[in-house]
């Protein structure tokens, strides 16, 4: 269902989230 894909795509959006502010913590 849309919501079921639209979850799905907010815990992807977060995972990429949370991979850029770690490189970003890394860099300094």
């Amino acid at each position: 269902t849309l919501l079921v894909f639209s979850l799905l795509l907010l815990r992807q959006h977060l995972q990429l989230v949370q991979e850029k502010s770690m490189a970003g913590s890394w860099k300094l």
